[in-house]
């Protein structure tokens, strides 16, 4: 996984980092300049519509290698579109209850015809890199545009060299000049050109040979009684008729979900189902646009294997391991919300040409902006789980783009597909990150290290930012104890340390929900929203490589657990609100059952009466973190432990440790439903 994008993950037993390898520090020419270290802009050439943005504040302090770039490159391009502020106002207006346009919800051909790219502008854009000999994949709502293959195609249809970089420990690749070939056509940004934010990645859990192993872990049942999804069920809410949709990280295996529904009596009738981001996926495409040319964009991927070292290349069919954080969403979700359907987005795009070590094929975590265009485009899932991130000011120049210190809604992908989404009424729960308020110290930035940060995607208003707890649950499935927020006092005794993350935005907009709620600092936005299970010490259960001699079940921790099992929490109110006209009739559309964004429904509920049945309040415990990531092997390894760095408090009410607090299934399912 990335590392400024890092899967929020904390697990008893952690291995060291993989890492590009890099070459000598001699500077290369990059095409039609001079030799230099490191592009003087943040911009390219300006078009009808301005700059385009390409990621070149990732290469500032990096220092450009004499070892050649990969000769096969992947990158987006984001197409201008028509009104992207209006998109982000309509989203932001279906999602108040106050407004007229109140869950009346648009498709992804709505989107394109309203604020999308204009048919005439996706196509131009399309059919010139594919005339450049690239692989181009396109989706309905006219957005962005996936482009891959030979990095020399690439160079002439940018008109600008790759070259390989190093900065803070990681080697990746970036343009070594501005693009110049692009003048004239309707093209904003080319995120993820530089791979900084997909450099490095947590390696495997790997276990030994032998036969599998059994330790301590709650089971889905456990947790279901503790946070009274029991009391939903018993209502006769279990997600039945729900969608939801795992954005992949990686690999996933049926034998995993069998081995967990047998071991742990898992009832109901919900199904894991893999949506493949490939040719057939983006058919649905108006026709003149969608589809791919030539053929070796995304393709089915290859078969899940037992754990092994990924070669440089990246998965292929040798040597394609599950990564445990597929298993521990698509695994909470399915037993959690047992009568739900859980489609799981993986993307895999193969090395164009003869592969060779520096001839690389991307999946999961690497694609995750096509799979969320997949997800966009079907417009099935009626809530998707996220557990990944990046740093928030890490992430400039990647997922979004800033401009006088705000967010530039025209060259943000990131923000206008999750605008995107809340216009379609899916709800998006993602991780708050792992490292406490140090998110932004795992990178090893010296620019940004220690400092408090947040993270992308979470911290974007139109996602429920999940954060975590120590959650003392006895066998029973009571709580045995209070619950207390995750962080270093907690976890004095997991070797993975770790803490929930939270703070305050320091580029996105405080939105309406939050404004005027008490505890909420700043005119920025918040996060967390909500927490639940993550704390490594009070982990849940996974099976893993079920198909495989050395697969097992573990105890799992961290806020990529949490936000699963909150997406399945809301699967339960989505039913609810499916059966009872006076809350489907609300909405407009395919999905008039759908409840949006969440958020402006959890603010409004902590704003009533109703807050202490919904909620359990944290009010014990902070997110204090190490400055530095046992996990992601930064900090020493003898004694003594480093001094952790102070956090925030939790406290009665909003925090920015745990949020709101910890929901409860019953409840939450009335709140939301009314029923």
């Amino acid at each position: 996984m990335r590392t400024l994008a890092s899967r929020f993950l904390s697990i008893s037993l952690v291995s060291t980092l993989a890492a590009c390898s890099g070459g000598g520090s001699a500077p290369v020419a990059p095409l039609g300049s001079s030799n230099s270290n490191s592009p003087t802009s943040t911009t390219g050439p300006v078009t009808a519509q301005g700059a385009i943005r390409y990621g070149a504040e990732t290469t500032r302090g990096a220092v450009l290698q004499t070892a050649a770039p990969r000769s096969t490159v992947a990158f987006g391009v984001v197409v201008r579109m028509r009104d992207p502020k209006g998109l982000v106002a309509y989203a932001a207006s279906a999602n108040d209850p106050k407004s007229s346009n109140y869950r009346h919800w648009l498709s992804p051909d709505d989107i394109a015809s309203r604020y999308g790219a204009s048919e005439t502008d996706y196509k131009t854009v399309a059919a010139y890199f594919r005339g450049k000999g690239l692989g181009v994949a396109s989706w309905r709502q006219r957005e962005l545009l996936f482009v891959h293959g030979p990095r020399a195609a690439a160079e002439s249809a940018l008109g600008a060299r790759f070259g390989t970089y190093t900065k803070n420990g990681v080697t990746f690749t970036a343009l070594t000049s501005a693009p110049t070939a692009l003048a004239g056509l309707p093209i904003t940004a080319l995120p993820r050109v530089s791979t900084y934010a997909a450099a490095r990645r947590v390696r495997q859990f790997v276990k030994a040979s032998g036969a599998p192993s059994f330790r301590d872990g709650y089971s889905a049942a456990q947790v279901a009684a503790a946070f009274d999804y029991t009391g939903a069920y018993n209502a006769g809410f279990t997600g039945k008729g729900i969608t939801i949709g795992i954005i992949g990280t990686g690999p996933i295996s049926a034998a995993d979900y069998t081995t967990y529904r047998s071991q742990f009596h898992v009832g109901g009738s919900s199904t894991v189902t893999q949506v493949n981001v490939t040719d057939a996926g983006t058919a649905g495409t108006p026709a003149g646009y969608g589809g791919e040319q030539p053929a070796g964009t995304f393709a089915a991927p290859p078969p899940t294997t037992a754990q092994c070292t990924i070669p440089a290349t990246g998965p292929d069919a040798t040597c394609n391991p599950e990564d445990i954080e597929a298993q521990i969403d698509s695994e909470q979700t399915f037993a959690l919300a047992r009568d739900a359907n859980i489609l799981f987005y993986l993307g895999y795009a193969p090395a164009a040409g003869t592969p060779s070590a520096n001839n690389p094929n991307y999946e999961g975590l690497d694609l995750y902006p096509y799979e969320m265009q997949q997800a966009i485009n079907d417009d099935t899932a009626d809530a998707l789980s996220l557990s990944f991130g990046a740093g928030e000011l890490d992430d400039v120049g990647d997922d979004f783009n800033v401009t006088g210190g705000t967010v530039d809604l025209a060259s943000s992908p990131g923000p206008l597909q999750f605008a995107m989404l809340a216009a379609e009424g899916i709800a998006v729960f993602a991780s708050s990150g792992d490292n406490g308020n140090l998110q932004c110290s795992q990178d090893g930035n010296p620019a940004t290290a220690n400092s408090n940060c947040v993270a992308y995607p979470s911290i974007d208003p139109n996602v429920v930012a999940v954060g975590g707890v120590n959650s003392p649950i006895g066998e029973n499935g009571r709580l045995t104890g209070p619950l207390t927020a995750w962080g270093s006092e907690s976890g004095l005794n997991d070797p993975a340390f770790g803490a929930s993350n939270g703070g305050v935005s320091a580029y996105f907009p405080q939105p309406a929900f939050q404004t005027g709620a008490v505890g909420i600092a700043g005119s920025t936005r918040n996060s967390p929203d909500v927490s639940l299970v993550a704390d490594p010490q009070t982990g849940i259960a996974v099976v893993f490589d079920a198909a495989f001699s050395d697969g097992g079940i573990e105890a799992f921790g961290g806020t990529s657990v949490a936000a699963p099992e909150t997406a399945a929490m809301w699967a339960l109110a989505l039913q609810a609100c499916s059966t009872t006209s006076t809350c489907k009739g609300v909405g407009t559309g395919t999905h008039a059952y759908r409840l949006g964004d969440p958020n402006p429904l959890f603010y409004a509920n902590y704003a009533s009466s109703a807050y202490g049945s919904t909620f359990y309040d944290v009010v014990f415990g902070d997110n204090s973190q190490l400055p530095c990531s046992p996990l992601e092997g930064t900090c020493p390894s003898a004694a003594p432990v480093p001094t952790a760095v102070p956090g925030y408090l939790a406290g009665v009410g909003y925090d920015r440790v745990t949020g709101l607090g910890v929901p409860f299934g019953r409840a939450l399912v009335k709140a939301a439903a009314g029923i």
